[in-house]
This record gives C-alpha cells, structure tokens and sequence, in this order.
C-alpha cells in the first residue's frame, strides 16, 4: 500500500509540474522517479486518481477547474507555513476562494477571502509548498 500512495503521489506531482502529454512520458518519467511499474498499474492509477487531457496535456480532474478561473485573476501567491496567501486582483477574491474550495483539492481544508486576497488553510507544510507551486504554474 505503500508503494501504491508513493507512486500514486508522484504521478499527481509530475502531472501539476511537468506538462505531461503522452502514456510514455508519464512511465518515463516514473521510472526516472524510482517507480518501476507494469502498464497495466500506472494506467490503473491514472483511472483511480481521475485525469483527463486537456489541449494535448494531462490534468488532474480536480484542477481542470482550476486551470480555467484563475489565469487572470490571480496576481501571485506565497506558503507560510501550512498556509497559503493567494493575491488576486480586487473584486474577484469570492470566486478564486469559491474556486479553490469548489476543486476539492485533498491538500486544501479551507479557503477564506480578504481584500485583494484569498488565504488558504493546507493540512500540512508539504501540502500549502505543492498548492502554493500549482496556482504558481496555474497562473503563469
């Protein structure tokens, strides 16, 4: 079991860092990783952990909403800890947290708006650096 959340926490890594767009890539990279699979486990973990491609490029389905809301509307954001300061443009701070709250993200536990900012509560340090590293990317 073990060995199954490691790899299935690579594969979600790799898919919001690199931009993943074929079957052999995933695998490659995997293997680059440590993670030494049969195609029929990394296809299984794909299925279990809920992609999609979108223009050509794996995405998680819990970001596909992500990727469209916050490019715009989203001036930057740094981890603190296991929070996360997300900077949006005025007026808009309801919809990214809703946004965020809405993708059901299992790092996330909580979303709640300020002026010109929507902070984040993560359920740990790793989890607000790798949020914090996916609105980063997100937004470029």
């Amino acid at each position: 079991m073990v060995q199954k959340d490691s790899r299935r926490e690579a594969i979600r890594t790799l898919i919001r860092e690199k931009q993943i767009r074929s079957y052999s890539q995933l695998a490659e990279e995997l293997q680059a990783m440590g993670h030494r699979s049969a195609d029929g486990t990394i296809a299984r973990d794909m299925a279990e952990i809920g992609m999609s491609k979108v223009d050509g490029i794996y995405v998680l389905d819990t970001d596909i909403e992500l990727r469209r809301a916050l490019p715009g509307l989203v001036e930057g954001c740094e981890a603190a800890g296991n929070l996360v300061a997300v900077r949006t443009m005025r007026g808009v701070e309801q919809a990214v947290a809703f946004t965020i709250e809405a993708a059901r993200l299992p790092e996330v536990m909580c979303a709640a708006m300020g002026i010109g900012s929507v902070l984040v509560a993560c359920r740990s340090d790793a989890d607000a650096s790798m949020f914090a590293t996916l609105v980063d990317t997100l937004t470029r």
